[in-house]
């Protein structure tokens, strides 16, 4: 199946076994499909800088952000999403992308998770209730900038079915220090105390100089660009 997404060509999966995926892929194609991520990728990423996609999905944001960037790091815990977006990636001879199969949390570890519906849906959480699901590995924000020699990042994507509250902290120096860009998907439904995730949304804010813009979508979700001000 082939995609477009503004000027881009892709060719994708569209066999996959995660359910639905070729409804998936005609929404992105007719540009319904998170029209604003696309935007911000093309607004901040070059020819000479590198990108971190954390959450990856089945890759419609790698493959469109490997054509606009140096070189692409991204992560995906879930076997099933992971392995279709290692598909799609090799169905365009993509060079320029190191896809983990790993998450990212506050320490490293293997770690239980369970998804909403079923394996590869794109919304697998890690369960902290003792409850059981599959295991994935985990990294930590540092160690993975660390082991890539991440140096040039103009965008960290961030989406992680509320494991931000985790991770967000842990980005605080690496934040202050360079400054990039972070768009982060928020889901206060998904976390135990949304309060104490507002403020840690406040307390990350605080470290960029340039303003923070808010995309309400609903009073579940928002989607957050730090530091990029996207009005300029």
């Amino acid at each position: 199946m082939e995609i477009n997404i503004n000027e881009e060509s892709f060719v994708v999966n569209d066999t996959a076994i995660i359910p639905k995926v070729e409804s998936f892929w005609e929404l992105v194609n007719a540009g319904k499909w998170e029209p604003q991520t696309f935007n911000i990728l093309d607004k901040f990423l070059d020819e000479d800088h590198t990108y971190i996609d954390i959450g990856t999905w089945i890759g419609p944001t790698i493959l469109y952000g490997s054509r606009k960037s140096k070189f692409c790091y991204a992560l995906e815990p879930d076997h099933i999403a992971y392995a279709e977006a290692i598909a799609n990636i090799r169905l365009n001879d993509i060079r320029n992308i190191n896809l983990y199969h790993k998450g990212l949390y506050d320490i490293e570890s293997r770690m239980e998770m369970k998804n909403r519906k079923r394996c590869g849906d794109g919304m697998a959480k890690v369960i902290t209730d003792g409850s059981k699901g599959w295991l994935a590995n985990f990294t930590t924000f540092d160690k993975f900038v660390e082991s890539n020699n991440i140096q040039d990042c103009s965008l960290i994507k961030m989406d992680i079915e509320g494991a931000e509250e985790v991770v967000l902290p842990t980005m605080a120096d690496y934040i202050q220090k360079t400054q990039v860009p972070l768009f982060v998907s928020i889901h206060y439904h998904l976390v135990k105390d949304p309060s104490k995730l507002k403020q840690i949304i406040k307390d990350i804010a605080k470290l960029y100089i340039k303003p923070t813009t808010v995309d309400e979508i609903s009073e579940y979700r928002s989607e957050i660009l730090f530091g990029g001000d996207e009005s300029a």
